[in-house]
């Protein structure tokens, strides 16, 4: 493999050429987990996992194993990451997972522990890709509209913004926008952002407070009151539910 500056896998800033070396030996199997998680295909996963005995990282690198190791998971981190958004996962989420599993890899004491490591990037980021989306329009102009909503979740959103995205005037965008999903758009709203939270409650430590405030929740009651009206539980025991069901390591 030519290690050109646009090619996917050209990370020549580490300054490891080991690294570098066993990425251009492996391409092909790398690009078949990007694959996947850009499907969000969860049994492709495993089995794109279960090929090498120690997932990605099958042969020990010379001179510093530790350190290589944890180069070519870096890399592997942003490439799963970049992999996950194009195939849907909201990009913030995406973004707080690659920073935790980046802190957690250089908390790495051991090549096995960097290697589990990886195979957890690999079915998180997966994961998050085949989680239910709300995208159910059938509308272009709805598409659209629903696309910048849901690029937007953390910020204040206004209706004359959605209808501008969708070339329509507001009342008609309203009637347009319930016909094709069935809520009405702030409806929509609150359950998009419960959607996001419930990301962010199974695949990150982010504190109830912390999802609430950056979700545009006026506190953590009020995020909690919507969490219980749309979900039927408490966000506490969502999480907990969800850890236990994904063998989280948190």
């Amino acid at each position: 493999m030519e290690h050109t500056p646009n090619h996917p896998l050209s990370f020549r800033f580490l300054d490891d050429e080991a690294a570098i070396q066993w990425l251009a030996e492996n391409e092909t199997h790398i690009q078949t987990l990007l694959a996947c998680v850009t499907r969000g295909d969860l049994e492709g996963i495993e089995a794109a996992i279960s090929q090498a005995p120690q997932g990605i990282l099958a042969e020990p690198l010379a001179g510093d194993p530790l350190r290589h190791t944890k180069n070519l998971v870096i890399i592997l981190i942003h490439l799963l990451k970049q992999a996950a958004v194009a195939g849907g996962a909201h990009r913030l989420l995406c973004g707080q997972l690659e920073a935790r599993f980046l802190q957690r890899l250089e908390e790495s004491r051991a090549v096995p522990e960097v290697c589990r490591l990886a195979d957890e990037a690999k079915r998180t980021f997966c994961r998050r890709v085949a989680a239910p989306r709300g995208r159910t329009a059938s509308d272009p102009r709805i598409q659209r509209a629903i696309r910048y909503l849901e690029d937007h979740l953390t910020q204040k959103i206004t209706l004359q913004q959605l209808a501008t995205q969708a070339g329509l005037s507001r009342e008609y965008f309203c009637t347009l926008f319930h016909q094709q999903t069935g809520k009405t758009v702030f409806a929509y709203l609150r359950w998009a952002r419960i959607q996001l939270a419930k990301e962010m409650l199974a695949a990150t430590e982010n504190s109830l407070a912390a999802i609430a405030s950056l979700l545009g929740f006026s506190s953590q009651s009020h995020f909690q009151r919507a969490f219980r009206e749309v979900e039927g539980c408490t966000p506490f025991l969502y999480r907990r539910r969800a850890w236990r069901e994904q063998g989280s390591l948190f």
